[in-house]
């Protein structure tokens, strides 16, 4: 388990937790990558059950989940996400986006949504944006 240090311990500049929750291992390793890279710290979970055990043993400034996982999909994780814990925005990243997904999603506290396969900069840009506000 990542154990995540508080923000005040990181010294001046401001480093942003991000897990990263996805059935997917390449997937995962991709965005850890490119976040690791940027200046984030991350963590990750293979499905939303585990990350939601995460998220209840360590602080976060932002998650990004896929919808479609087995077990807990991103729509129930946000959801439980969005009872414990109002303020820790999700962002949401799935190849099965449609209007009645992204409905759901809003109404689950889901921040943003992004569809597959991602274009890394602008997840990124919008990672920055996400953490910034």
């Amino acid at each position: 388990m990542l154990q995540l240090k508080d923000k005040r311990e990181l010294g001046g500049d401001f480093m942003a937790s991000i897990l990263i929750v996805d059935d997917e291992p390449l997937m995962r390793r991709n965005l850890k990558m490119l976040l690791s890279r940027n200046g984030y710290q991350t963590a990750e979970a293979s499905d939303g059950l585990e990350a939601l055990n995460v998220v209840q043993q360590s602080k976060f400034d932002l998650v990004i989940t896929d919808y479609k996982m087995p077990g807990m999909d991103g729509l129930e994780f946000a959801r439980a996400v969005h009872v414990e814990q109002p303020n820790l925005p999700v962002f949401m990243v799935t190849a099965f986006l449609g209007d009645d997904i992204e409905k759901a999603a809003l109404q689950y506290g889901v921040k943003a949504l992004m569809t597959k396969p991602v274009v890394l900069e602008e997840l990124l840009q919008k990672v920055r944006q996400m953490v910034a506000s």
